[in-house]
């Protein structure tokens, strides 16, 4: 296990484990310099791309399709790395009542016990600096294709897979999306994830000139409908300034009146 922690000083003691942990004092008392300059850290630097594309084959359809975060991270400051490898055997411990007395207890013997079990379990535990290692981002691939019914009604299915580490992780929604006027958007959802077929969720969104703000759930009614099979819930917000709306508003209202 490799970590940084550009935060903290890691204090060792004699035998190579961790002593002390010293945390900075200004990041202690959440000084806002300090915590701005931990989350832009020269030294810890990565990049990442997304990339998207989408395409209107007719009026009805809309196909798209996206790669987000390809890229890595570099740690370097102040890395610490913890190595293990042991083979033991556990035998089983034995247990004679009659050897047992007011200066040799069970407690004693079972302290005694863990005690030889701890030292040679943690005898194989080496902790000390470490060097800079990256690590690649969990790329994600989006496939998408939503049909219109009309022009405030559409249907969606969407595909989404996670490159993890050493596995892939595949998850399908599928969604009708509302457009109340022009200002207020909704969204009902159904997904299969995390090998969990019942993922109800909902979102909205409001439109007020170039402002608009979402929040969007892909599991949210579960908590309602089966709260004792909900494992999580998640959920969405955020704001978006859209610039050019006003001219994309006068193409939008120049589609006939009877679709």
């Amino acid at each position: 296990m490799k970590a940084s922690l550009p935060f903290a000083e890691i204090v060792y003691d004699e035998d190579g484990m961790i002593e002390d942990i010293i945390i900075e004092d200004d990041l202690s008392n959440l000084n806002a310099l300090s915590l701005a300059r931990m989350a832009f850290n020269k030294n810890n630097i990565g990049l990442g791309f997304d990339l998207g594309v989408d395409f209107r084959p007719s009026d009805r359809w809309l196909l798209s399709a996206s790669v987000l975060d390809l890229g890595y991270i570099q740690w370097k400051d102040e890395v610490h790395e913890l190595s293990y490898n042991r083979d033991y055997d556990y035998d089983g411990a034995e247990v004679d009542p009659f050897d047992f007395s007011e200066g040799n207890t069970f407690g004693d013997f079972m302290d005694s016990t863990l005690t030889a079990i701890k030292d040679t379990l943690l005898d194989a535990l080496e902790i000390g600096p470490g060097e800079k290692y990256s690590r690649r981002l969990n790329t994600k691939l989006y496939l998408g294709a939503s049909w219109y019914a009309t022009p405030a009604i559409s249907f969606g299915l969407l595909s989404r897979t996670d490159f993890l580490k050493e596995t892939v992780v595949e998850q399908v929604t599928a969604s009708a999306n509302f457009k109340a006027g022009r200002y207020l958007n909704f969204s009902l959802s159904y997904s299969y994830m995390n090998s969990y077929f019942k993922n109800f969720g909902s979102g909205i969104s409001l439109n007020v000139g170039p402002l608009n703000v979402y929040a969007i759930s892909d599991n949210v009614i579960n908590l309602l409908l089966w709260p004792e099979e909900s494992r999580s819930a998640s959920l969405w917000f955020g704001v978006n300034l859209v610039f050019g709306y006003k001219k994309c508003s006068k193409k939008a209202n120049d589609r006939p009146l009877v679709y």
